[in-house]
């Protein structure tokens, strides 16, 4: 007899979500609307865990379980390590796990939406054919998200202590930047 399958928690759901960012975890399609899946499949795991769920669209959550597609489960372990590569690191033993999950998420979600912006104020501004009225919103744009960057950045080093902030530093901007 098939035991039922609960559903996964909303927590949980949601964790999994802004660990993706609301897109595809395939870095290469990035689409929306997502499903959560599990990396290991249901049938053999029989729980719901963060390690081994991810946010992929419908069509790559098909070519995953198909069992001719393109992706193995191999792909998949590394996508969902590359979108978090603070998961090998022993976090169960540590006071606030989630809120520091949460600040790095924060963090390079933050880091991520302010690079781009950053880039293309650079661009706007040494095009000659860039009205002055473009050049300020692009740099008022490039400030804004900035600011949020830096009030991530004050909400990670309160969550994650002044000691790993350095040593996580180096992490975090590699995985923002690529």
């Amino acid at each position: 007899m098939a035991t039922s399958r609960p559903k996964i928690p909303s927590e949980l759901r949601r964790r999994v979500l802004i660990e993706a960012g609301h897109r595809c975890a395939i870095p290469t399609c990035k689409s929306t609307p997502v499903e959560i899946a599990h990396v290991i499949p249901w049938a053999k795991v029989r729980k719901h865990e963060f390690k081994n769920l991810i946010a992929p669209y419908p069509t790559c959550h098909a070519r995953f379980d198909d069992p001719h597609g393109p992706m193995d489960r191999k792909a998949i372990r590394q996508y969902k390590a590359n979108l978090n590569p603070l998961l090998p690191i022993s976090l169960a033993n540590r006071n606030g796990q989630a809120n520091m999950l949460a600040a790095y998420q924060e963090l390079r979600g933050r880091f991520a939406e302010w690079l781009p912006t950053e880039v293309e104020y650079a661009a706007i501004k040494s095009r000659r054919s860039s009205s002055r009225e473009k050049i300020e919103k692009s740099r008022s744009d490039a400030v804004d998200k900035l600011a949020w960057a830096i009030g991530a950045v004050a909400d990670f080093q309160s969550a994650w202590g002044e000691a790993e902030v350095s040593d996580l530093a180096v992490v975090i901007f590699y995985h923002v930047a690529d």
